[in-house]
């Protein structure tokens, strides 16, 4: 089969994307619209390679107790074993995490039918109270408020909705 370099057209049910046009020419058209049902996929993936690498880095960073009576074979096994360990739920929990911010960040700006600062704070605050709602109510109330001022403080540096 022959492969066509014609542009294929995909409509997007957001009233600002009226079709995104997915070019061979031009790579960053392959970037998945928001709109797309695999976005949050791509979301989660991304937040789960994020957390897969801050858990091998920390992970290397965990200090053997008995280090003083453990051969280097044994201590290279326990670094190894710590850091599978701590990547893989790191991996878990940033996965989680990315994909519940989306899904809040959606649910809120079709609500609230505007795309602005408030929604990426009201998400991150959802986000991380129920990611630390295991800790209580006090936990997840100064979470939800440490996300969320967080948030603030780097959309208003970035400015992105403006």
């Amino acid at each position: 089969m022959e492969k066509s370099n014609s542009p294929r057209v995909l409509s997007g049910s957001d009233s600002r994307v009226s079709s995104v046009v997915f070019s061979p020419a031009n790579p960053s058209s392959f970037l998945l619209p928001p709109s797309s049902f695999l976005f949050p996929l791509r979301i989660s993936s991304l937040g789960g390679g994020l957390g897969l690498m801050m858990g091998l880095f920390l992970g290397a960073l965990d200090y053997p107790i008995m280090h003083d009576t453990m051969t280097g074979k044994q201590q290279f096994i326990f670094t190894a074993k710590q850091m599978g360990q701590r990547s893989w739920s790191s991996c878990k929990t940033f996965a989680v995490m990315g994909l519940v911010f989306y899904a809040a960040e959606c649910i809120i700006e079709k609500a609230r039918a505007k795309h602005d600062t408030t929604n990426t704070a009201f998400a991150r605050c959802v986000t991380s109270g129920s990611m630390s709602a295991r800790g209580g109510p006090k936990a997840a109330c100064i979470g939800c408020a440490g996300f969320a001022t967080f948030s603030v403080l780097i959309e208003k540096f970035f400015d992105r909705h403006t």
